[in-house]
């Protein structure tokens, strides 16, 4: 219904959206917990059926989660350094 892609997407862009996002989370995971725990969820997240399926389809879900984990990574930075750069890139990354 509400998830199909614009006609003229590529597959291709939501496949670069599914291993920027497998990126993300490791980056998540690093700044959080540690870079062992990042490497873990990183992995479960590029072996899960789901998120491959959803990146290889032409679908909205590849990017509503590659957003999802940029704004979730620049929240927490936020809170914890307040650079204009982070602000900014929040702010974007919620407002797309």
């Amino acid at each position: 219904m509400g998830s199909a892609a614009p006609k003229n997407a590529s597959p291709i862009s939501f496949a670069i959206a599914g291993t920027i996002t497998v990126y993300l989370t490791y980056l998540l995971g690093r700044y959080c917990a540690g870079s062992s725990v990042a490497f873990i969820a990183a992995a479960l997240l590029a072996a899960s059926p789901l998120h491959v399926m959803y990146s290889r389809m032409a679908t909205m879900y590849a990017l509503f989660s590659l957003w999802t984990v940029l704004s979730v990574y620049l929240f927490l930075r936020v809170l914890d350094e307040a650079r204009p750069r982070h602000i900014a890139g929040y702010a974007l990354a919620v407002c797309l």
